[in-house]
């Protein structure tokens, strides 16, 4: 078996230029903060009168959900009541946001994603019978659980929730003052307060290897999710296989898309919402895009492997890079 991988390992030393979202200021003083929490790159800009403590208090709680979400798939100790409460709150959630749109995004596939290891530096294909073992545990789970203190538990996976929950906390904690605050962990982003002009953010190109941008999005405060296959995956005999799993089949999730960003306001659970949503439609494929088209409280910037682009939703504008070959084949 032959193997390329690719993954954080590979990319740590360039992933915040070339992460899935790029945040661009515009030239004002501010203060910023830098880390890898969250098992990718963090960042923090705070432009206010106090920015240097708002942008230490937003690291300072990304760092807070990095030790809590690290308890899970038995790797960093076990769960507090504290920890139990809010891992149990987003399990909760997705099961509302999958129930509300049809969704499968399956957050208790620990066991599956530690058996393909694609997020570590070891991954392999496993065997089907390895496979199916796997997914006959899954399904013996219960239907309503709740973890407890003490625990750690290894069958839950929160890779398709942990940052956008992360940018809530922050958010919630952590006030603008008198000026902005922008914090971006990965895939996953959040940008609150006042700032003229609002904010524009560049979305990496899915394709580009060298870090270009599908094109870049201007709008008001918001929390921003992005699903792709191109940022953690690896190949063995001439095929790929990304780190987003179809847990119905065991297998990563087959699907046309190659990009799917999400904006979600400023709200409640904002960013888990816009961090679920973006998995759930990449997987999903185009042929499913068409059933959050009337979704009024979010924005939809997909793209696919034939280089279209679609947009649904209203509160911002999306403008493609020329250079990206990628071009609006759906707006509405």
């Amino acid at each position: 078996m032959i193997m390329n991988i690719h993954g954080r390992f590979f990319r740590m030393a360039v992933i915040l230029p070339i992460a899935a979202l790029m945040l661009c200021s515009c030239g004002e003083k501010e203060s910023a903060k830098n880390g890898f929490l969250l098992d990718t790159a963090v960042s923090v800009k705070a432009y206010s009168k106090n920015s240097g403590e708002t942008a230490a208090a937003a690291m300072d709680r990304l760092r807070a959900s990095d030790v809590c979400f690290s308890k899970v798939c038995g790797s960093g100790g076990t769960l507090t009541d504290e920890d139990a409460d809010r891992i149990n709150g987003i399990i909760r959630f997705t099961e509302e946001v999958n129930e509300r749109y049809g969704g499968k995004v399956d957050l208790f596939c620990g066991e599956l994603t530690s058996l393909w290891g694609i997020s570590g530096d070891s991954p392999r294909v496993p065997r089907d019978d390895e496979i199916r073992s796997v997914l006959d545990d899954m399904k013996s789970l219960p239907e309503d659980i709740t973890l407890s203190a003490g625990e750690a538990p290894g069958y839950v996976d929160l890779g398709a929730a942990a940052k956008g929950a992360a940018c809530d906390d922050v958010y919630e904690n952590v006030p603008a003052g008198d000026g902005w605050c922008i914090v971006s962990a990965g895939s996953s982003a959040v940008m609150y307060g006042s700032k003229e002009g609002g904010f524009t953010i560049a979305v990496r190109s899915p394709d580009d290897p060298d870090g270009g941008y599908l094109g870049r999005i201007r709008t008001d405060g918001c929390f921003l999710s992005t699903s792709g296959g191109y940022e953690r995956f690896f190949e063995a005999d001439g095929k790929r296989y990304t780190h987003i799993f179809d847990c119905e089949t065991g297998f990563p999730a087959e699907t046309d898309l190659t990009s799917v960003t999400v904006i979600c306001p400023l709200a409640e659970n904002g960013g888990l919402r816009s961090d679920i949503m973006s998995t759930m439609i990449y997987a999903g494929g185009s042929k499913e895009l068409g059933k959050y088209a009337a979704a009024e409280d979010i924005g939809i910037i997909a793209a696919d492997e034939d280089k279209n682009i679609y947009i649904y939703g209203s509160g911002f504008d999306f403008e493609p890079d020329e250079k990206s070959g990628y071009r609006i084949w759906k707006e509405n």
